[in-house]
């Protein structure tokens, strides 16, 4: 019997690691838009499944993160609010066996911050 001998391979976007076979992909920020942006492309029937997942309501001026896994043309959909935790999204990301780019977890936090420094729940 041979055995197959596993190699780490390094991409942009993905990291395999020897043994485990194991894949992670990068969540990138693509925008932040409202709500009625997103559903008037491409992305809103991610928006639409997010909405459903977190039982709320489409308020066409909520404000949404859109993000792509790269190498893939799967996107994700995070609704913003002054009291957006960026660990819950990351951890949300992990289930789907991606991480967050350090600069768009950068962004979305500094948007999160200008929230709430405004006191507005957007632009």
């Amino acid at each position: 019997m041979k055995s197959l001998k596993l190699y780490t391979i390094t991409q942009r976007g993905y990291i395999v690691s020897e043994g485990d076979m194991m894949v992670k992909f990068t969540a990138k920020l693509i925008s932040i838009i409202t709500v009625e942006e997103a559903l008037n492309s491409e992305v809103s029937g991610t928006v639409r499944v997010r909405a459903s997942h977190d039982d709320r309501e489409l308020d066409p001026n909520q404000n949404v993160a859109i993000l792509n896994i790269e190498g893939t043309t799967s996107y994700q959909a995070y609704f913003v609010d002054p009291d957006t935790d960026i660990e819950k999204i990351k951890a949300d990301l992990e289930k789907y066996g991606a991480v967050l780019n350090h600069n768009s977890e950068e962004i979305i936090k500094k948007y999160v911050e200008r929230m709430n420094n405004e006191g507005c729940q957007g632009d």
